[in-house]
């Protein structure tokens, strides 16, 4: 266990398994405090930082203690310190700003280009957006993000198979239910979580 060093997170968030990779391809042991799990934590973050948000790493050297927030930043601090010059690896986590920013550009491409060129373009922002949703489902285990993955799915193949002129599915009726669905089943997970409905 690396003394110094406390990192506030809870294991669904997707920006802090972005940290526990880091952790473990450095295989570096730290505490870790989850604050939907001990809501002690979470009163500890906010009374020191001012704001709940997660990750934020507890950095103490020779006395003096400084807190550092943001995934990106704590990952650099990391191999900075731990990783004997290695940089840290291109993972999805890390891709996941450029993947968001090309899903809301073919939209917006989409819309412009109008009701002709709507389709191909809406289709790959479908196909990224559940790329991105999944991935995130997949190191973080939110259930939410598995449902926005399978709303994009859904949407993706719709427009594929009306595209084929197969079928003409109006998928976004079904994407509206499956999300407040989620909704639900995300606040529940939650708040179970915190200790609440215990």
């Amino acid at each position: 266990m690396q003394p110094g060093l406390t990192l506030y997170a809870f294991q669904s968030c997707p920006y802090c398994r972005r940290v526990f990779e880091a952790l473990e391809a450095l295989d570096l042991e730290i505490e870790v405090k989850d604050i939907h799990l001990e809501s002690e934590n979470r009163k500890e973050l906010v009374e020191a930082t001012g704001r709940g948000t997660v990750p934020v790493l507890r950095i103490e050297e020779d006395g003096v203690v400084r807190w550092l927030p943001q995934s990106r930043e704590i990952v650099a601090y990391l191999y900075t310190r731990f990783g004997e010059g290695k940089t840290p690896p291109r993972t999805m986590a890390s891709l996941d700003g450029y993947i968001r920013m090309g899903m809301w550009g073919l939209l917006l491409a989409g819309a412009v280009l109008g009701p002709g060129m709507r389709d191909p373009f809406w289709l790959g922002a479908c196909a990224l957006g559940a790329l991105r949703a999944f991935s995130t489902a997949r190191r973080s285990g939110s259930i939410w993000h598995i449902g926005i993955g399978g709303v994009f799915g859904l949407g993706a193949v719709s427009i594929a198979l009306t595209m084929a002129g197969i079928v003409d599915l109006p998928w976004w009726y079904a994407a509206y239910a499956l999300v407040a669905v989620l909704a639900v089943l995300a606040l529940w997970q939650r708040l179970r979580g915190r200790g609440v409905d215990r």
